[in-house]
């Protein structure tokens, strides 16, 4: 008997919890979901050549990404016209907070922020005009005075 192995069956607390076993199919057919919700075909998904699912998955975190990036964008664009809004207020109010009586506000903004290439080069043009005017007002008060 001294080679011989006895096997114990193990008690049932003993015994290992059963995994449930989850069939490839299954797990197809949830990505199929998914895959369909970034834009693939049924058809496609189930037919076509798998190697193309890795450039949809690529074009739905690229999307993703710029949305998101946009998003925090125009948060951030939103907090800059409510700081710029509550700083003119805050001017016209200033002297109950100890600044100076009767300053000037600052007023709100005439423009949108520059943003684009195209808005930033209008916003030159605008700044440059201005000056231009101002230097014009300048040269015709010393020919008045």
């Amino acid at each position: 008997m001294e080679g011989d192995q006895v096997s114990v069956a193990p008690l049932p607390s003993q015994e290992e919890p059963k995994e449930k076993k989850i069939k490839f199919g299954e797990i197809l057919d949830e990505w199929c979901a998914f895959y369909m919700s970034i834009g693939v075909p049924y058809d496609e998904y189930w037919y076509g050549d798998y190697t193309r699912l890795k450039f949809y998955y690529k074009a739905w975190e690229l999307k993703t990404t710029r949305e998101v990036e946009m998003n925090n964008q125009a948060s951030y664009l939103a907090g800059l016209y409510n700081y710029n809004a509550f700083s003119s207020v805050m001017a016209t109010f200033g002297w109950a907070l100890g600044g100076k009586k009767g300053s000037k506000p600052d007023g709100y903004m005439q423009h949108p922020l520059a943003i684009t290439e195209n808005e930033k080069k209008a916003e030159r043009e605008r700044n440059a005009q201005k000056t231009i005017e101002w230097f014009m007002k300048g040269q015709e008060v010393n020919k008045d005075g």
